[in-house]
């Protein structure tokens, strides 16, 4: 998934936030530049954001939610959330979950060095302080592509395909140390709209790669635009719903979309989070 936008010119720190919009807007433009280029990059970028909205937006009765919060509890413990807490690294975090030595590697390296040296992390924090106000990410890294497999590759004479089986067992290491961590707060409110988008980038998606789960989940999407946003009698789109405190779907308010607009299809509607 992405995060809201950039904090620098360098596209290193985010605001960490991360949008339901952005992910189905992403998701399609990835998908077409994959069907102009052949690029597979492209492609594996679309599905990974559908894997991330599946996994932690996504909603039993079908529905996608609105946002993950910047802000949750440290990892180191109290009860002040921090900015990117979820998602950043301290060095020693990365080197006592990445010890293997690997074999052929200049120097002995150890799969923590050959991480370290491919994302950028450094054992005092990647993070400037003018890119950190408040303190909140100090001797933290915030993990970034700073050489291409090949320039990895080459500098620590191995192949760009070992390389690449390393940083995929590397990141399915700490994406399950990550699991354990407090969670950012999720906004559970599902929204017409953006559900319409990102119905749309599951449907593109699904249909472009041959992938039929995609487009059920497209499907799914739809049953509940259907089932719990659309008002029959009236032919309007309510404006939102919520998840309610035993997982069940609630209509909280009776705010309506223009059902002129409805006819230019879920994925056009325009509406504000609050």
């Amino acid at each position: 998934g992405f995060h809201r936008y950039s904090t620098d010119s360098s596209w290193h720190v985010p605001h960490f936030e991360k949008m339901l919009y952005d992910q189905a807007q992403l998701a399609v433009a990835y998908i077409t530049a994959f069907q102009v280029s052949g690029e597979q990059l492209y492609a594996d970028v679309a599905k990974d954001i559908l894997l991330y909205v599946s996994r932690d937006l996504s909603d039993k009765s079908g529905g996608f939610y609105s946002a993950e919060d910047a802000d949750s509890v440290p990892v180191s413990g109290g009860l002040e959330k921090r900015e990117g807490a979820f998602c950043v690294w301290t060095a020693s975090e990365v080197r006592e979950l990445l010890p293997d030595v690997v074999e052929g590697a200049v120097g002995a390296a150890t799969l923590a060095d050959i991480f370290m040296h491919h994302y950028g992390v450094k054992e005092q924090g990647n993070v400037a302080p003018e890119q950190d106000p408040h303190g909140e990410l100090q001797g933290k890294n915030v993990l970034i592509v700073r050489y291409s497999v090949e320039l990895t590759a080459a500098h620590f004479g191995i192949t760009v395909d070992k390389v690449n089986e390393l940083m995929t067992s590397a990141r399915a290491r700490m994406a399950e140390v990550r699991k354990i961590r407090p969670q950012p707060h999720l906004d559970t409110k599902m929204l017409a709209s953006w559900n319409g988008l990102m119905l749309s980038a599951f449907a593109r998606v699904g249909a472009v790669l041959g992938n039929e789960a995609m487009v059920e989940r497209a499907v799914q999407a739809g049953y509940f635009l259907k089932e719990h946003l659309w008002d029959p009698d009236q032919q309007n789109i309510l404006r939102s719903c919520y998840r309610g405190d035993q997982m069940e779907v609630q209509q909280i308010a009776s705010l309506y979309v223009s059902s002129k607009l409805a006819n230019y299809g879920f994925g056009q509607l325009v509406s504000q989070r609050n």
